[in-house]
């Protein structure tokens, strides 16, 4: 059950609105407007049973080779990657987090149905449709501020960006949803 609420929260997080083009710019949240576009078909992706030594078998996308250093050049965090399969959250996940002194960026594919977000939950402060090209998606925030994830399907399973913030952003509730967004426009092309 915890697994299928982290992949949950993961496909929730990182379904968000736009970036400046002059590096990563964000506003503070109280009161900001969010942007969600409603697909008129929803979303629907097979779950399937994931080991934890072979997470996401749903997909061929593979972040940590699909990412590139050209890719991360506006994102503000450092070119290191780790793998995120070798800390708490991903066991179930195949993915990289790159981390930078405002936040960490996490990429990866995991076994999960987006239509497990239809319902309303308490632990979201935003939970919105959206649409990243062709593919329908979900952005969702943590009623915490620290975490925003843009999901979107990719063929049997679902791509997350998410965006986890430092304490001090945290602490202004600062809106990250804009950053989960725009990386994830931006990676969409190489997602299968």
């Amino acid at each position: 059950m915890k697994m299928k609420w982290i992949a949950v929260v993961a496909v929730s997080t990182a379904l968000v609105a736009g970036c400046t083009h002059d590096g990563i710019q964000g506003t503070p949240a109280p009161g900001s407007a969010s942007s969600s576009n409603s697909p008129s078909s929803s979303a629907s992706s097979s779950s399937t049973t994931t080991s934890t030594n072979n997470p996401a078998q749903g997909t061929t996308f593979d972040a940590c080779t699909a990412i590139t250093d050209a890719d991360i050049a506006t994102w503000e965090v450092k070119p290191d990657k780790r793998d995120a399969h070798t800390t708490a959250f991903g066991q179930n996940v195949r993915g990289c987090i790159w981390n930078g002194p405002k936040w960490g960026i996490k990429i990866y594919a995991v076994d999960a149905n987006l239509d497990q977000l239809e319902q309303p939950q308490k632990r979201f402060e935003r939970q919105e449709r959206v649409q990243v090209g062709s593919r329908p998606g979900w952005l969702v925030k943590t009623s915490n501020s620290i975490g925003c994830a843009v999901a979107v399907t990719s063929q049997q399973s679902v791509v997350a960006v998410q965006v986890d913030l430092n304490l001090e952003l945290t602490e202004q509730h600062y809106d990250q949803c804009p950053l989960a967004l725009q990386i994830m426009k931006q990676i969409e092309p190489k997602i299968p």
